[in-house]
């Protein structure tokens, strides 16, 4: 069985079919369970992510009663029921590493990282890129009305914009920036205010001998920011703006985007 969070719930089985479960309830379930995989999961957690509105009279016993089905489940698609056990305040569900995505996406983001450290950045890049590629977009979008679930996906993809910027980072390091410029304007039209992103592109734009469009990235961002929160951009972005406005040539620099600038 294999679970995949980095997305749309999705799960498997051995045979790669699809045995995603159907009903709401078993949906929410089993993702909050699997957000703190191996953890102990409380019963006022389970019952926040199963009834964020109202809970039922005796919700102590409706847990007990979705727990049931959804070992029922597993059990049906040929998993252990024992996967989901019981324990003092709650419940956890103990998977295998390689039987969750979210760990897939763990390991070769610090897999990645020791690449790095030891200066392999090629290793280092097309671990980035792999671990990037599990993502089939927003985690469990559906669910979101959990807030518990709510908070949970922010998190994961707090963790996926960082391996984005480290990525995008190495690649500036080598000089890739005509690379990954395409790929820059689609992370900032995602992320209008994420100031990291904008700051990349700027840099990548401006060695590209484009330091026009470099200057409206950053007219762009900071039109955004100063509509919606009253606010200017960084010191730091304010300072790789006024070094594209006197064509500093520390932002040739291939070491730049990596030691602290953005």
């Amino acid at each position: 069985m294999k679970i995949s969070l980095l997305g749309p719930l999705e799960v498997s089985n051995d045979a790669g079919s699809m045995i995603t479960p159907t009903a709401l309830r078993q949906r929410l379930l089993l993702t909050r369970l699997c957000v703190d995989a191996g953890r102990l999961v409380s019963t006022d957690q389970l019952l926040s992510a199963l009834w964020p509105d109202e809970q039922p009279r005796d919700s102590c016993t409706a847990l007990h009663v979705n727990i049931s089905r959804l070992r029922k489940y597993l059990a049906n698609t040929g998993a252990d029921p024992g996967t989901v056990v019981t324990a003092p305040g709650g419940y956890a569900i103990n998977l295998e590493r390689h039987q969750l995505d979210v760990h897939d996406f763990r390991d070769l983001v610090a897999q990645a990282r020791k690449s790095d450290r030891e200066r392999r950045m090629e290793s280092a890049i097309r671990q980035l890129r792999q671990a990037l590629s599990l993502w089939r977009g927003d985690p469990f979008r559906d669910l979101r009305k959990s807030v518990t679930l709510a908070c949970a996906a922010t998190a994961f993809e707090e963790e996926r914009n960082a391996v984005h910027e480290r990525l995008i980072q190495l690649e500036l390091s080598l000089g890739r920036h005509h690379q990954i410029i395409g790929e820059l304007h689609e992370l900032t039209v995602r992320h209008p205010t994420w100031e990291t992103v904008h700051a990349q592109l700027m840099i990548a734009l401006y060695r590209g001998g484009r330091t026009a469009e470099s200057l409206t990235v950053y007219e762009a961002i900071r039109r955004r920011l100063v509509a919606d929160f009253g606010i200017e951009p960084s010191g730091a972005l304010k300072r790789i703006h006024l070094a594209v406005l006197r064509q500093d040539n520390q932002l040739e620099h291939p070491g730049f985007a990596c030691c602290g600038n953005i």
